[in-house]
């Protein structure tokens, strides 16, 4: 695959993810069978992470399928299959479109202090016999909390509105569903995270997946062996800083001509920017960022 189709390719796997997990959280008529939701969750990191600690079933394995995939291409799960990780792109286009800087971004230094502190908590809990923290800190937990307390109401709401209309004009397509009270205490933390993710991809793109998710940090210590990864060529870099701009990791160090991959997330942004001044930069050894 050349290097120009794999943004779009990224992009086209990760909306399937998103909408899936999406609709799997809002599904408020029970649509989709057990079934259905357990291959799902099979390339989910942390639920499978839980279930092999839980039952130790081989289908639940699905987060060494993950790992072998960061060995190979770093932290692909971020950017296509993580519905957290994409909801966070999401958030980053539009904040694009919105502050109107196609440029928004800038390398800085990794936050290892708060990322890999997390990381240990989260691994001294799970040592002692508790999931605790990475339940509560898990990307594809946190997801289902915001679909789950903040829109599966409103789309019951509607539907519950709309069904006796349709009704009373002979369309029985829709029928009332009970709406449980959520207790406030019950929502606080979902809040504070909705609140602290849409804040961090808003302002500072995955800077949630590289400092607070423990997820995005365990991948990211694998990620640095990864056979395929992104490089500058430093003969053919001109310090232009394009891909430092572009990218929302925030992790494309120009100046020293060197890539904090355990902070790529395998967008490919800084691949396709090139493109748009000069599509001789997809021509063999001319490459100036590539896959390797």
């Amino acid at each position: 695959m050349k290097a120009k189709h794999l943004k779009p390719f990224r992009v086209i796997v990760s909306l399937f993810f998103l909408v899936t997990a999406a609709l799997i959280f809002i599904d408020f008529r029970h649509e989709f069978s057990q079934n259905f939701i357990s291959s799902f969750l099979f390339l989910q990191f942390a639920p499978s992470v839980i279930k092999i600690l839980q039952v130790l079933s081989l289908s639940a394995v699905g987060f060494i399928v993950i790992l072998l995939m960061t060995v190979l291409f770093g932290r692909v799960y971020c950017s296509t299959i993580c519905p957290l990780g994409i909801f966070q792109d999401v958030i980053s286009w539009l904040s694009v479109k919105v502050r109107r800087k196609k440029w928004p971004y800038r390398f800085t230094r990794p936050h290892d202090i708060i990322r890999y502190s997390l990381l240990g908590l989260t691994v001294v809990f799970i040592i002692f016999g508790s999931i605790l923290v990475l339940t509560l800190l898990d990307p594809y937990s946190n997801f289902g909390r915001f679909l789950t307390y903040f829109v599966k109401p409103v789309f019951a709401g509607i539907n519950n509105w709309l069904s006796p209309i349709l009704t009373s004009r002979g369309i029985y397509t829709l029928f009332p569903v009970s709406i449980p009270p959520v207790r406030w205490e019950i929502i606080v933390f979902p809040v504070i995270m909705l609140v602290l993710v849409l804040w961090l991809s808003y302002r500072y793109g995955r800077l949630y997946c590289n400092t607070v998710c423990p997820v995005g940090t365990i991948l990211g210590l694998v990620s640095r062996v990864s056979l395929f990864r992104i490089y500058i060529d430093s003969d053919l870099c001109s310090k232009c800083g394009r891909c430092d701009r572009i990218c929302k990791s925030s992790c494309m160090n120009f100046r020293e001509g060197e890539v904090d991959f355990s902070r790529c997330v395998a967008c490919y942004n800084c691949l396709n920017i090139y493109a748009e001044y000069d599509d001789s930069y997809y021509g063999g050894d001319k490459i100036a960022l590539m896959g390797r």
